[in-house]
């Protein structure tokens, strides 16, 4: 992601989460996978939902991603995972953890243009799509409703 894409991913996140969306969240799920290859973009992201009172399990990418989960996996209760990364995309990665985790739900973000009708019709009932650049109060929606 360029600079101005990391500056307005920071300006769009939002300072005041809202309470309720959080709260409910966070009775669901306690334990995030966070996979974004670009450092500034992961760092902004994780300090968001640690905010919120997740926690949060950083990786920059699908290989690093995958050795967390392997150390991590009965705690791992959402995946929020970057579309487009070297090796494994978000996707490939999502496959690949489910199985070890087959209920696994995530939400795929990417500040490319993605259809979310391509990630895969299997999908449906545990994937989530949100387009970078992002608000606090959109990802913590997303979060409440897949749960």
């Amino acid at each position: 992601m360029n600079t101005s894409n990391t500056e307005k991913a920071t300006e769009h996140t939002g300072s005041n989460t809202p309470t309720y969306q959080a709260q409910t969240a966070r009775d669901a799920v306690k334990t995030i996978l966070l996979v974004d290859d670009d450092d500034s973009v992961r760092e902004v992201i994780r300090h968001m939902l640690e905010l919120c009172g997740f926690t949060i399990l950083v990786a920059a990418d699908a290989a690093q991603a995958i050795d967390i989960a392997q150390d991590h996996g009965d705690k791992i209760d959402l995946l929020i995972s970057d579309v487009v990364m070297p090796g494994l995309n978000g996707l490939q990665l999502h496959q690949h953890l489910l199985l070890q985790l087959p209920s696994l739900k995530v939400i795929f973000m990417s500040g490319y243009p993605v259809n979310p009708l391509s990630l895969g019709e299997q999908l449906k009932e545990t994937a989530h799509y949100l387009p970078k650049p992002f608000r606090a109060d959109a990802l913590l929606e997303k979060i409440r409703l897949i749960v």
